[in-house]
């Protein structure tokens, strides 16, 4: 979609260059003056590329369905067999240096493992499709990377970019996360898939962990903002599944001017989380990104993705945007909007496909129990439902409600954090199995019960 593309072209200008545009009468998108400048950068031409490759991925849905062949109908056995030698080393290299780490960081061995980028061709249930998914994205990448040579690349990028067969790079850098939105929008179905294929992506270009769990958080924020959770509850699954901690403002910009030309991939999308949370609509977002300052390329890409996402974006900005790129980099923005579009009118009259989207928090509850679990995420949707106040909202609080109840058998009614004028006057009470009580409700019954016996 557009909103992480728009990011860019207002971040470009102004990175390393810290400006205030938070005053609307200034202007946020510069136009080129001279008719072969550039008004965007990486982000923007990977972005674009990672749009493609996906839709030449979902195209060849039928043949991952159907096991990949080659010609002549049959798997190709030697390049499995050597694909298999290059995951063994690739094993022993990440054991290795896990071994290393482990010396100087403290932390949960578990924990660490489960952070580990996601190797492309692992195998397992899954290999297939990540295998035709790592093939399509590297070439989609390669194919437009070269194509604009001059975009401003990192180093590690554009030796991977332009030496076929070079390992991903290592040194930490925020341009995976900037260029993720994508992911979320094509796999909006399933948080759990959605974050394996962010890792994955990531991963392809650079191995370097900060890089690539920054790139997980900045999709699950647009995977969020696109399902329609509230803003409290964005800042709670945020700062529960990767620690992140929202200050003022201003200690953000600080923090963000501090870290020098080259910060923090997870500062980068801290900034970003900020600059959404404080923003009232989606201009409003990406102005406190860009004046973010440092790496504000980065920070408005992934602030602007997250906005589009849920704010929508207004026409005029998105035609500002199209008009701004060239003819290649328009056409697969386009391409990929209209097929993202397609999908949203296909769950207005297919009742399955709206089922999966309505399910998608859901749903990653029971596959990664971290995602969404315990009271904070029922408060949150809880909150959202009143908010809201429509049966989408209502049907998934009632859902969930009925879930956790199911699982763990006990649930507190009403859930701290609901408003009390909302919610009643009267104090949560605990209920057991899939019964839920109040007092009120135990009231009416006694007095229809005294005034049946009067009578």
């Amino acid at each position: 979609m557009y909103g992480a593309i728009l990011g860019d072209l207002a971040g470009f200008p102004c990175e390393n260059h810290p400006v205030d545009l938070t005053d609307r009468n200034l202007p946020l998108i510069r136009m080129p003056e001279e008719e072969n400048e550039n008004t965007f950068s990486d982000k923007t031409v990977l972005t674009t590329a990672l749009e493609e490759g996906l839709l030449c991925f979902e195209r060849r849905m039928p043949e991952i369905l159907a096991g990949k062949r080659d010609n002549t109908g049959k798997r190709d056995n030697n390049r499995d067999n050597s694909r298999r030698e290059e995951n063994k080393n690739e094993e022993k290299r990440s054991e290795k240096n896990d071994r290393e780490e482990s010396r100087s960081e403290e932390g949960d061995r578990s924990e660490k493992k489960a952070q580990d980028p996601v190797r492309p061709g692992s195998g397992g249930a899954a290999g297939l499709f990540e295998e035709i998914l790592s093939e399509e994205l590297t070439t989609a990448f390669r194919r437009f990377g070269t194509a604009y040579p001059l975009a401003g690349y990192t180093m590690d990028t554009s030796i991977w970019l332009f030496r076929e067969g070079t390992a991903p790079g290592t040194q930490a850098e925020a341009g995976p996360a900037a260029r993720v939105s994508p992911i979320a929008w094509m796999f909006q179905d399933d948080l759990y898939m959605m974050r394996h294929m962010a890792r994955l992506q990531a991963s392809l270009t650079n191995r370097s962990k900060e890089t690539v769990r920054a790139a997980d958080a900045a999709a699950c924020l647009v995977f969020l903002a696109l399902h329609g959770c509230t803003k409290d509850y964005m800042a709670a699954f945020m700062g529960k599944e990767f620690g992140y901690r929202i200050p003022e403002e201003e200690a953000m910009r600080g923090e963000v001017l501090s870290g020098g030309r080259s910060p923090d991939p997870g500062l980068c999308v801290r900034a970003a989380l900020t600059a959404f949370l404080y923003g009232t609509d989606f201009e409003d977002v990406l102005r406190r990104a860009v004046s973010m300052g440092g790496s504000c390329a980065d920070i408005a890409a992934i602030a602007g993705a997250a906005a589009e996402a849920f704010f929508g974006m207004p026409e005029e900005w998105k035609e500002t945007c199209r008009q701004s790129l060239p003819d290649d980099l328009r056409a697969a923005a386009d391409t990929f909007a209209e097929r993202m579009e397609f999908r949203g009118r296909r769950r207005e009259t297919d009742p399955a496909a709206r089922k999966r989207w309505e399910n998608a928090l859901i749903r990653a509850s029971e596959r990664h129990p971290a995602a969404v679990q315990g009271n904070e995420e029922l408060e949150g949707v809880i909150a959202q439902m009143l908010e809201k106040r429509d049966q989408q909202s209502l049907l998934l609080a009632l859902e969930m409600l009925r879930r956790r109840m199911q699982q763990k058998g006990r649930v507190l009614v009403p859930l701290l954090g609901v408003r009390r004028a909302e919610a009643g006057e009267n104090a949560g009470m605990e209920s057991e199995g899939n019964t839920v009580g109040n007092s009120e409700g135990n009231t009416d019954g006694n007095e229809r019960k005294e005034e049946g016996q009067r009578q």
